[in-house]
Formats: C-alpha cells, sequence, structure tokens
C-alpha cells in the first residue's frame, strides 16, 4: 500500500506563502496571550529571570532548528509529520507508543483544549456553567474539524483571513503597551482591583530564577506546533522546501514571543498581564476590541489544530490502517482496495469520527470532574485550571518524543559540535518534564493538593494507557512462563521434558 495520497492538481495546492502564513499561524496564537502571564508570574515579575530563561531559550530553539531542519530534510516524505523522525530513529515499541499517543490523546486534546480556551476568553471564567463551556466548546470544535474534513480549501482561506486578525491583535497589544508604559500609568492601583495571584507550586516558590526550569514547559507549549505544517506535505506543491518555512517562522516567532512578554511585563508590572493595560482599564470600548480581536485569534489557533491534526491522523491511517476507528464505516463503503478515492473518503471519514468521538470523552470528563470538584471544594476555576494542564501535558509530552529523536540521533553524526547539540536540546529537554514531574510530586506532598494529585494521575495515564497492548503482551508472556514454571517445580516428571516451547 502506498503509505500516503493526494489527489489535489497541481494548482490547487499550497504555495510557499501560504505554508509560511499556516506554519507561523500554527506556533501564534493562544500561546502567547495565555503564556505571557505565566511566564511573568514564574519569574516573580523580575526582568533578569526572564531575559534569561529567553537567552536559554533562542539557544536551546536554535539548537532545536539546527537538528530539526536535518531531520525535516531526512525523514519527511508524507504527512505523518513528527512520527516519520520517530520511525526513523526509534524502535517499533516506542513507535507504536507514540503513534497511539498521538492519535488518542494529541490530535483531540489539542482540539478540544483551544476550543475551551476560545470559550473562557469570549464568555470569562464563571460566566457559563462547566457543562455548558464543555458542550459549546466541544460544538465549536466539531464545526471547525467538520469544516477541515470537507472542505480544505475553504478552511485553509478562512485561515489566511484569520491570520490577518492575528496581526493586527499583536500591533494591537503592543501599542497599547507602550501607550501604558509611556503614560506611567501601569502601577495596578491605578486601577481596577486585581484578582489573586495565583499560587506557585514546589520549587517554583522559592524565587524567579526557577523560571530557568519551570518556564521550560510554557516555552514548548508556546513553540508546539512548529512540525504541524509538515502534515500538510501531501497539500503543497512538489518543490516546496518545509526547511526553510519552518526556520524562517521559528525566528520570527521568537522575536514576537520575546516582544510582546517583554511588553507585557513592563505595560503592568504588578501581574504582567496585557489586560491591565491602562488604555483597557480607562476605556471599556477598547477592552471590547482587544476581546474581540484575540477570539479570532484564538479561532485561528483551533482552525490550524483541525487541520494539521486532521491531516496528520489522515496520514497516519494510511500507513497503520487503524482498525480501532474505521469499523462502521469500512462497512458502509465498498471497493477500499479497487477505488483509491473511495479509500482516501473512508479514511478522511474514519479520522473524523475518531477525534469527535474522543472530543466528546474528554470534554464530558473535563465538566463531570470539574463538577464533582465544585461540589466539594466550590472552586469555579477548576475547569480551566485541568484544561491548562491537559494543554502542557500535551506539549510535554510530544516534546518527550523528539527529546528521544534526538538522542537517539545522535549516535548518526560524527560532528562534535552537532553531539553537543544533541546532548543539549535533549538534556534540556529531559531536565524539564524531570522538574515538571518533581515539582508536582513535592506540592502534593507538601499541601496535598488535588491539582498536584490530578497532574500526577493524568501524566501516568499518558504514559501507560498507549503502552498498554505492549504491557499486556508482554505481562502475558511473563505470567504463562511463571505458569510453566510453577507446573515443572511441582510435577518432577516435567522437569525431564523441555518445557520452553509451551511457553513461547
Amino acid at each position: 500500500m502506498s503509505l500516503s495520497y493526494s489527489f489535489g492538481a497541481e494548482s490547487n495546492l499550497l504555495s510557499k506563502r501560504q505554508l509560511f502564513i499556516l506554519s507561523l499561524s500554527s506556533m501564534i496564537g493562544i500561546g502567547v496571550f495565555i503564556k505571557s502571564k505565566t511566564l511573568n508570574e514564574l519569574s516573580s515579575f523580575n526582568f533578569q529571570p526572564l531575559i534569561a530563561l529567553f537567552v536559554f531559550s533562542a539557544i536551546l530553539i536554535s539548537s532545536m532548528i539546527f537538528l530539526f531542519t536535518r531531520l525535516i530534510n531526512k525523514y519527511s516524505s508524507t504527512g505523518r509529520s513528527f512520527i516519520e523522525w520517530v520511525e526513523g530513529y526509534c524502535g517499533k515499541n516506542f513507535t507504536e507508543w507514540a503513534v497511539r499517543f498521538t492519535k488518542d490523546f494529541a490530535h483531540p486534546l489539542g482540539i478540544i483544549t483551544v476550543a475551551i480556551y476560545l470559550i473562557k476568553w469570549i464568555a470569562g471564567a464563571n460566566f457559563l456553567w462547566v457543562w455548558e463551556s464543555a458542550l459549546i466548546a466541544l460544538l465549536a470544535a466539531t464545526v471547525m474539524i467538520s469544516l477541515n474534513t470537507f472542505s480544505f480549501k475553504v478552511s485553509e482561506k478562512f485561515q489566511r483571513a484569520l491570520f490577518f486578525s492575528i496581526v493586527i491583535s499583536l500591533i494591537f497589544v503592543f501599542t497599547c503597551g507602550i501607550i501604558s508604559i509611556v503614560s506611567g500609568n501601569n502601577n495596578p492601583q491605578n486601577g481596577k482591583q486585581l484578582e489573586p495571584q495565583s499560587r506557585l507550586e514546589g520549587f517554583n516558590s522559592l524565587g524567579g530564577w526557577t523560571i530557568l526550569l519551570s518556564g521550560l514547559p510554557s516555552i514548548f507549549f508556546m513553540y508546539d506546533g512548529f512540525y504541524s505544517v509538515l502534515s500538510l506535505k501531501e497539500q503543497s506543491k512538489s518543490k516546496t522546501s518545509f526547511t526553510k518555512i519552518i526556520l524562517y517562522s521559528l525566528y520570527t516567532i521568537t522575536a514576537i514571543y520575546l516582544l510582546i512578554i517583554t511588553i507585557t511585563l513592563f505595560g503592568d508590572k504588578n501581574r504582567g498581564d496585557f489586560q491591565n493595560f491602562s488604555v483597557f482599564s480607562g476605556d471599556k470600548n477598547w477592552k471590547d476590541v482587544l476581546t474581540i480581536l484575540i477570539f479570532l485569534t484564538f479561532a485561528s489557533s483551533l482552525n490550524i489544530a483541525c487541520m494539521c491534526s486532521q491531516n496528520q491522523l489522515i496520514q497516519l491511517h494510511y500507513k497503520y490502517d487503524f482498525k480501532d476507528i474505521n469499523k462502521k464505516i469500512r462497512k458502509r463503503l465498498l471497493n477500499r482496495g479497487e477505488n483509491l478515492k473511495n479509500f482516501h473518503l473512508e479514511v478522511k471519514l474514519s479520522s473524523w469520527c475518531h477525534i469527535i468521538k474522543k472530543m466528546i470523552f474528554y470534554s464530558l470528563l473535563i465538566a463531570l470532574v470539574a463538577q464533582m470538584y465544585y461540589w466539594c471544594i466550590k472552586n469555579t476555576n477548576i475547569f480551566w485550571d485541568i484544561n491548562d494542564m491537559l494543554a502542557e501535558l500535551v506539549s510535554l509530552f510530544i516534546f518527550f518524543m523528539l527529546a528521544v529523536v534526538i538522542w537517539k540521533a545522535k549516535e548518526q553524526s560524527d560532528v562534535k559540535l552537532h553531539k553537543a547539540l544533541h546532548y543539549l536540546v535533549s538534556y534540556s529537554i529531559f531536565a524539564a518534564i524531570a522538574y515538571y514531574v518533581v515539582n508536582t510530586a513535592i506540592d502534593f506532598y507538601w499541601n496535598v493538593t488535588f491539582l498536584s494529585w490530578l497532574k500526577m494521575v493524568l501524566f501516568a495515564g499518558m504514559v501507560f494507557i498507549p503502552a498498554k497492548p505492549y504491557l499486556k503482551t508482554h505481562g502475558g508472556e511473563n505470567k504463562s512462563w511463571e505458569k510453566v514454571s510453577q507446573f515443572r517445580k511441582d510435577n518432577p516428571l516435567a522437569q525431564k521434558f523441555n518445557l520452553t516451547t509451551f511457553s513461547q
């Protein structure tokens, strides 16, 4: 079977300019507006740790750019995106785990968490009940994934229009931040009363310099998606250089992130939140303009997440032929082996149904946990906290896969500088993940919070659920061998025979 299919005419395929816009859109959006406040809080609102983080991140991201562009040239023949790198460098068991994680967690959670962010932004944290928020987010995600499934060309044009709103919103926030800094009205006492600052967990409470490790998951979240444009390979023209597109977009995004986060820190010195700029506290109309612009930015993030996730899952389905997601669809479409267009439709529909089914499950599960917690503790923010947690965990796991790929790829590099970069990137990602886990465990030990416990449960679930087939197979082998060994011990006659073959 061919590894991928494409039925579009050359004139209908994506150009370099269109792909560059999609690449920028996949990285900029909710990340810069959500994580700017988080990073400022982690730095204890000190500029020096924040600059140190961005200097280190610039070195780290530059190293990643150099290494990943080499991987793109070598292992990017289809739209399976970063999974192709895993296939090229990692073993069979790890590859199967990565494919299952991407199919069952990364795609549906990546879409539904963005949809929940969108609902929170436009409706506020306390306007809707958790079930209403979950259902409206699910509806928005379903509409967007359906648009991308049945009309990719329309969704791509829609994305270009939304990208224009991203540019306008960035310029708008930057301008309002400059006005707030120049006017000197960036002290929170001059504005309305602010919400309490978020409690820092574990080691994060020791000081702003812990951001060099604690800030890396937020950096990963902001850059998560740089590989997404690779899933559109079958939709692009044949001579397109994805290496240059990703290289230019990564450097552009880094400059934008540093600029916006610096502006928010100096524009609101107490919270590092662009919503507290003096322009917005003084005039409600400007705040409404901001709300509309960033709503469109979040809609852009949702659309590009649907576009890239759907295409990557389709390409994965072409290779792995997932039996668990297309049983009903396959019964209704004939001539699978003879008509490739029927097969293409079958794969698109089954991928679409799979993502929607998973999104329904996750959105209702988040709402159920939040509702039960509210009945016990009366905490109205738990729904949004769980969403933040899931979005961050998905980014961490994807970067973990990339770190494993880079670690394995070092064996094929003979240049000392290249090997040093492999060590730098892989160790940095491993250290960030280890810090995240240890910090969560320490916070749970000190404070016994529900969120810390839930983080550990979700982390363990994302590790072991995709590994279930592997654990079941190897666990079954071990149990069989234990039974044979016990049988031989209990039966002296059986010891005269070689029963090894019966245990295999």
